[in-house]
């Protein structure tokens, strides 16, 4: 198995609390995609404690960013990519079409849930996009995740982004290279 290439990007450690979903241990990925030239890797390393904000499983226990102050889930879909001025949006579709949508309430219904945007979220140079399944058991079927370079604001070409991925207790994680504006990449991950 390859080991994951871990991509730091300059990120300062401001940490804090996170809410973790429990749950998730039956959550498998029978099948993934991933874009042409990204190599998604499953394999983990354990660098040390979990580093915040660089969409990284950085212990080894199967959830990104913890302790943190993201929300994650049985299924969790991260990218971060650091003090950049671009805007890097994560788009997220579950097996019925549902898309994550910053206006969800967080009323405890199960589905899909956006919980971080940057830098519309004051992230203060540590940008990262968050979409989990706020809930106990996803359904089963194809969810596809979009990274897409839609603003650059200045931002210097190509933008550098780090994809991961919560499928149970199961992380895996790209670099990925955004090289213009309106560049998506696109995953699919089969339940």
């Amino acid at each position: 198995r390859p080991e994951l290439l871990v991509f730091l990007l300059p990120l300062s450690l401001g940490c804090g609390a996170s809410t973790v979903t429990k749950g998730g241990a039956g959550v498998v990925a029978t099948h993934i995609e991933a874009p042409v030239g990204a190599t998604l890797v499953e394999a983990c390393t354990p660098t040390g404690p979990e580093i915040c904000f660089n969409a990284v499983d950085d212990n080894c226990n199967g959830v990104i960013d913890e302790g943190c102050g993201l929300m994650t889930g049985p299924l969790q879909f991260t990218v971060a990519w650091g003090d950049s001025p671009a805007d890097v949006d994560l788009r997220v579709t579950d097996p019925t079409d549902g898309y994550d949508e910053p206006t969800h309430p967080n009323d405890g219904a199960e589905r899909l849930r956006l919980d971080r945007d940057c830098p519309k979220d004051a992230c203060y140079g540590q940008n990262i996009d968050n979409v989990l399944w706020a809930g106990l058991d996803p359904p089963r079927g194809t969810y596809t995740v979009d990274v897409i370079l839609t603003e650059l604001h200045g931002a210097t070409l190509p933008v550098p982004v780090r994809f991961g991925a919560r499928i149970g207790n199961r992380s895996y994680g790209a670099d990925l290279s955004l090289e213009s504006k309106g560049d998506k990449k696109h995953f699919a991950f089969t339940l």
